[in-house]
């Protein structure tokens, strides 16, 4: 099954749900441009999924690509194929999350260009695919994954792989970027070609 909202919203949103399945679905050809959600007012955030206030989701063998966050020059989006924010118990497992972008637009910025993840506990991310994914065009951080505030995440044989924080400014984490005191256990994972920044100032390709 494919979810196409082309361009025009995003793929799919769940909010103040429990217990909640999403297996063997295509999102893609989301757009959260002028949706709003991110955590900074005004910014826009979650292209393909956008999922807030939840407990006990599982994302299973979906396919999460060519989603954006944002669109519009010089603003800033959060989270191009996955947004996450405020749940409890949330486990991804042989996804392939690919080609997204918080905000690929000239001079626009993005944070977690695959997903964003932050103020949640209990996260699980296991045998997914994460590549070929851009923060922001100017400035971006986490090409690939941006986690942030969260308590007790596992990631465990991910491959992260071809992901650019920015493309032309600074960026930061190409690959994965982990802040603000997020405790994770990390083991068998692979990080391949990923790039901080294509053209500026780059910190942990």
């Amino acid at each position: 099954t494919i979810l196409d909202p082309l361009g025009l919203g995003r793929a799919v949103v769940i909010s103040q749900t429990n217990y909640v399945t999403i297996r063997g679905l295509t999102l893609t050809g989301g757009n959260a441009n002028g949706q709003g959600g991110a955590p900074m007012a005004g910014q826009d955030a979650g292209g393909g999924l956008y999922l807030t206030h939840a407990v006990s989701v599982t994302l299973l063998n979906n396919i999460i690509i060519s989603n954006t966050a944002d669109h519009q020059a010089g603003q800033a989006g959060w989270g191009g194929g996955l947004f996450i924010e405020g749940c409890d118990g949330v486990t991804l497992v042989g996804n392939a999350i690919r080609d997204n972008a918080g905000n690929a637009r000239a001079a626009g910025s993005g944070y977690g260009g695959g997903l964003y993840i932050g103020d949640s506990d209990h996260i699980t991310l296991r045998d997914n695919v994460i590549a070929g994914n851009t923060a922001g065009a100017a400035n971006g951080v986490g090409g690939g994954l941006y986690l942030t505030r969260c308590d007790d995440a596992t990631l465990t044989g991910n491959v992260w792989a071809d992901n650019t924080a920015a493309l032309s400014g600074e960026g930061r984490g190409g690959g994965a970027y982990i802040a603000n005191g997020a405790r994770m256990t990390a083991r068998g994972n692979r990080l391949e070609r990923n790039i901080a920044s294509a053209a500026g100032a780059g910190y942990g390709g």
